[in-house]
């Protein structure tokens, strides 16, 4: 009997070891099934939100093209009416006549402008000195030339034009003088005379 229960005793065993090796595959099975789930269903749900951001970036820049597509069209359409305008303003330019400068009137003076004896001698000093022996060949010619230097006829066209009653600041933009340099030569004037 003892030996029937050694026997009984060693089947219980051999079937309680089966059944915890079976169970712990099983354990395992189901753990590893479990684990899978969820990262799958992690897995489906992050595939899902990239599918729904990458159409949300196409719907985007859909827009944004044809925004981009309209905004050329109107500078396409600028640069033409543009380039429109610009042939009619050549061709008004060319059919048209160059306008002449302002002509301004001046009194006609009978006899010269007097220099005085101290700048008409300043003058000769100095044109002496840069044409030495010259002044002593054609003292006529001499004279007129410093009566005739650029200066003196921006000075003459100042006076006239004061005659004629133009301001100071046209009168500094026809003979590119300065507004002061006008005011001091019609100062000048008007101590010479006074």
């Amino acid at each position: 009997m003892i030996l029937f229960q050694a026997a009984i005793l060693a089947i219980t065993i051999l079937l309680l070891t089966v059944d915890w090796y079976r169970f712990q595959q099983a354990k395992s099975e189901l753990t590893a099934h479990a684990a899978e789930t969820p990262v799958l269903s992690e897995i489906r749900a992050l595939h899902k939100s990239i599918k729904q951001l990458l159409s949300d970036i196409e719907e985007s820049a859909d827009r944004a093209d044809s925004r981009l597509e309209r905004r050329c069209q109107e500078a396409r359409d600028l640069l033409q009416a543009m380039e429109i305008k610009i042939s009619h303003i050549d061709t008004i330019q060319i059919s048209a006549p160059i306008p002449e400068e302002p002509r301004f009137r001046t009194k006609r003076r009978s006899a010269p402008q007097r220099i005085s004896s101290d700048s008409h001698s300043d003058v000769l000093t100095e044109v002496s000195e840069s044409m030495p022996g010259y002044i002593q060949s054609r003292p006529f010619e001499m004279s007129q030339a410093i009566v005739n230097t650029p200066q003196n006829m921006k000075s003459r066209t100042v006076f006239e034009l004061a005659d004629a009653g133009e301001d100071r600041s046209r009168i500094a933009r026809i003979t590119g003088l300065s507004e002061g340099e006008v005011e001091t030569l019609l100062g000048l004037r008007m101590q010479r005379r006074g």
